[in-house]
């Protein structure tokens, strides 16, 4: 869907539910101490927010 500095975000469908859903992948090579703060804020933000027009979030994925 989108590619940017910071991570790329997909548009994936989950096979479980049938349902479309979004993945964001995060660079972490080029991570900054602002960047861990931006997308520190943006789970927050996530977890919280209730729109129709907003993807829930779901979970987080981790992986080296």
């Amino acid at each position: 869907i989108r590619d940017g500095r910071r991570s790329h975000i997909y548009k994936a469908r989950d096979v479980l539910l049938g349902k479309v859903v979004a993945l964001k992948k995060v660079k972490l090579h080029n991570l900054d101490s602002t960047s861990v703060k931006i997308f520190a804020r943006e789970i927050l933000i996530l977890r919280r927010l209730h729109h129709p027009n907003v993807i829930k979030l779901k979970g987080l994925i981790t992986s080296k």
